[in-house]
């Protein structure tokens, strides 16, 4: 309790001297109720809150631990209203998130700790906010329930229960353009002869990449570089699915073929100087076969179009996958 004391000052009226109340100058000790600290709000002491109730140097109604904005309860969360912990995370019945603390979860009628990895049944038991499968998604953005899931340059969605797209390690070789740049007249020289800081310095040829390293002593050829094996279908040409289904058929070696991802694809691309793009001919053909097919679907796998690769230009174009003028290469990870 808080209590307050009169200010008086004397005045002179007509010689005789009169005390009045200074009403600007009123002070508050303990024992009047004004002043006192309303709930959610700090304290000292008890006697210093409207409720006679401190705890956790915040005031409240209820007899248990009391809360702010500030001030937490742990694993649950604080009531705003009556600015006091919960004292569970079911009080209908059903397990409800909203009575946890950030970063936990309900389960069981406890509040457990958001997990990163491992089983759950919704996405507020992770935090990711993604469970897929009955399992939480390591990292939000990148979760996937398989494979057809995850972009591109990732190599597939994980195995061991992290919900997670595995980024893939895959190397892309040199362009094949190797020592070979152009001067600013358009002629071929060697990229020696223009100096760092120099007009045209920064070709491709100034940064060397891995070479190409390849191994064909079987019916199929071995990129060293990437570690991908290729084989090729011959001339036939024929439509995206058909050739889709000719490299799921595919039993060489024992290993499982596929069609290439863009990137892939893209690897074996020989950018030679002098417009002779194409690819080495250990592959069995060159930039006269042209286009050849991807197994990426422009737009998912219900599009209706697919990219491939022109190896007359060296480029990505995209194809109807109705198309029955392209040929076949298969992949497969060595």
């Amino acid at each position: 309790m808080m209590r307050s004391s009169i200010i008086l000052f004397a005045v002179t009226v007509a010689g005789c001297q009169l005390l009045l109340p200074d009403l600007n100058a009123v002070e508050y000790d303990a024992g009047s109720s004004d002043g006192l600290a309303a709930n959610g709000e700090g304290c000292a002491q008890e006697s210093d809150c409207e409720s006679g109730h401190c705890l956790n140097n915040v005031c409240c109604n209820a007899p248990g631990e009391c809360c702010n904005e500030n001030v937490g309860c742990g694993n649950l969360a604080c009531d705003l209203v009556m600015f006091a912990c919960y004292t569970e995370c079911a009080p209908g019945g059903d397990d409800q998130d909203e009575y946890c603390a950030e970063g936990f979860h309900c389960d069981t009628n406890v509040c457990q700790e958001d997990k990163v990895t491992g089983d759950c049944d919704e996405g507020s038991d992770c935090v990711s906010d993604e469970c897929i499968d009955y399992n939480c998604c390591e990292h939000a953005g990148l979760c996937c329930g398989g494979d057809q899931d995850c972009p591109e340059m990732f190599d597939g969605c994980s195995v061991n229960d992290t919900q997670t797209c595995v980024f893939s390690p895959f190397s892309f070789p040199d362009t094949g353009q190797a020592d070979e740049c152009y001067n600013s007249s358009g002629a071929l020289v060697n990229c020696s002869t223009i100096s760092p800081g120099a007009e045209y310095y920064g070709q491709d040829g100034h940064y060397p990449g891995p070479g190409r390293l390849y191994d064909n002593s079987n019916s199929w050829v071995i990129d060293q570089i990437t570690g991908l094996a290729w084989m090729w279908q011959g001339t036939d040409q024929m439509d995206w699915e058909n050739a889709s289904s000719m490299c799921d058929s595919e039993t060489a070696g024992s290993m499982t073929w596929r069609l290439p991802k863009r990137h892939e694809l893209l690897s074996i691309v020989d950018y030679r100087s002098g417009g002779g793009v194409g690819a080495d001919p250990v592959f069995g053909f060159d930039a006269s076969t042209e286009r050849v097919w991807t197994g990426s679907g422009l737009a998912g796998e219900d599009s209706t179009t697919a990219w491939a690769v022109n190896f007359d230009t060296g480029g990505l174009v995209r194809v109807a996958k109705s198309e029955t003028t392209l040929f076949v290469i298969c992949v497969t990870e060595n």
